[in-house]
């Protein structure tokens, strides 16, 4: 039997060779055992090299207005993620954790943690509360000015029903795999 040390910051790829150590028969050389290092995907956390990649979700008000959010790391710790009042994180930002990462296999220091933000909206406002968000907020941006030669016409927007979304999808994907488009030449 052996046994398997795996180092510290050791990734998927990399191998740990035991010279003369397979099956042994009277009057045969012994071969090598190779073991090759399987890396499991995990589903919080992608590795690329020493540091690791997570994404969050936070709600709004703490996108705009700073708190804390929690990270479960690998090692059985949790992370307190401080945001300043202020900051505003956007959806889809990307922001660094220093020294939070995997540890390197040599000098097991640790490389970083990516964190992407995914922004949660809310279903709904209580429209008595928009006003508020009025004062603190920047100013709505004015609708564009139109000539008096455009016809204006007011309308509102609608959910989608789910059948008719996946259908329009469908023709939209038909569209664009068809030959392709002749375009007009500028007169």
């Amino acid at each position: 039997m052996l046994e398997v040390h795996i180092d510290k910051g050791m990734k998927g790829g990399q191998t740990i060779e035991f010279h003369g150590e397979s099956d042994q028969a009277p009057g045969v050389e012994p071969g090598d055992v190779i073991i090759v290092i399987e890396e499991k995907p995990h589903d919080r956390f992608k590795r690329q090299e020493t540091n690791l990649i997570t994404e969050v979700e936070i709600d709004l008000l703490t996108a705009l207005g700073g708190g804390k959010f929690a990270i479960k790391h690998l090692d059985e710790r949790a992370l307190i993620v401080n945001l300043v009042p202020g900051e505003v994180l956007k959806h889809d930002d990307v922001k660094v954790i220093h020294g939070q990462g995997m540890p390197s296999q040599r000098h097991h220091e640790p490389g970083d943690m990516y964190v992407k933000i995914n922004v949660v909206w809310p279903d709904h406002i209580n429209p008595d509360k928009i006003q508020f968000l009025e004062r603190a907020l920047p100013p709505r941006k004015p609708v564009e000015k139109f000539p008096k030669s455009i016809h204006l016409e007011e309308v509102d927007l609608m959910d989608v029903d789910p059948r008719q979304r996946e259908r329009a999808m469908d023709d939209a994907m038909d569209e664009d795999q068809g030959e392709p488009r002749v375009q007009c030449a500028n007169q």
